[in-house]
């Protein structure tokens, strides 16, 4: 498996704890950084595809409310 990252800050995070931590390879601060972040128990919401769906699917959409109390 490769696994390219895309993000500099992100790189330099992983060298960061690569050099301070007690991780000898990424593998390793994967590895520990996976076992210990929970895990969802239902699916990611689906992301809306535009400003205006997303608008349309927020609560206050088609309701009398009151933003200035």
């Amino acid at each position: 498996m490769v696994i390219e990252i895309h993000r500099p800050d992100l790189e330099a995070l992983i060298t960061e704890r690569l050099l301070s931590g007690p991780f000898q390879t990424v593998t390793d601060l994967l590895w520990d950084a996976l076992k210990s972040a929970p895990v969802r128990s239902e699916p990611p919401k689906a992301q809306p595809k535009n400003v205006i769906e997303f608008f349309r699917k927020s609560p206050p959409h088609g309701k009398n409310t009151d933003y200035d109390a």
